[in-house]
């Protein structure tokens, strides 16, 4: 009696092993929306207790089984869900997967180190600044100091762009003929007058 049941046990057993033919699969897990690879995505074979863990770069391979579901998660991207076919006649399998980015909106918080902001208000207005502090920032934002930090500063890309062009149309404007001589030119003393005047010009040693 034992012997025909246990017969029928491992014909049973035996019946369901080769009906599930052993499979690897080698799954890259990639963003839906910039195809950048996942590291360290949770992979577990629902129902089993076989899993493991995506590399750096996002790929992992697992044995599994026909009809087997491979479940998917990580930290900030939403559970995905991949059904194995019930045929899988090849020994190994490469397969791309995706997750979705797992977007929270917060609503925006803003921390006072007063009680409340009418508090923060009365605080900042009786701020007292020293007059010497008081007195450096008057110095710098004189016209004179500024235009002292004017003169040592490099002109920036749209400086440059603008002088270029300026140069280049006045080459083309007088293209085949001669420019004009500013020695002559009333306007052109005028500017240099101011100029030396406000001590724009500099003698260079």
């Amino acid at each position: 009696m034992f012997t025909g049941l246990r017969s029928n046990c491992l014909g049973r057993f035996q019946s369901n092993y080769y009906r599930k033919s052993n499979s690897t699969i080698g799954i890259i897990i990639h963003n839906a929306d910039s195809l950048h690879p996942i590291p360290y995505v949770n992979i577990g074979v629902k129902g089993t207790s076989r899993g493991t863990a995506s590399n750096y770069e996002g790929f992992f391979s697992l044995p599994v089984y026909q009809n087997d579901t491979i479940q998917f998660s990580a930290i900030g991207y939403d559970r995905a869900t991949l059904i194995l076919p019930a045929e899988m006649e090849a020994n190994r399998y490469s397969i791309i997967q995706t997750m979705n980015s797992d977007t929270i909106s917060l609503p925006e918080s803003i921390i006072y180190p007063w009680p409340s902001a009418h508090e923060y208000k009365k605080a900042f207005l009786d701020l007292e600044i020293a007059d010497d502090q008081l007195t450096i920032a008057k110095k710098n934002l004189e016209h004179q100091k500024l235009r002292e930090i004017a003169k040592t500063l490099p002109v920036d890309g749209r400086e440059a762009t603008q002088q270029y062009l300026r140069n280049e149309s006045k080459k083309y404007t007088y293209m085949g003929q001669y420019a004009p001589n500013n020695l002559l030119n009333p306007f052109a003393w005028i500017q240099f007058f101011k100029a030396l005047k406000e001590g724009d010009l500099k003698l260079e040693k």
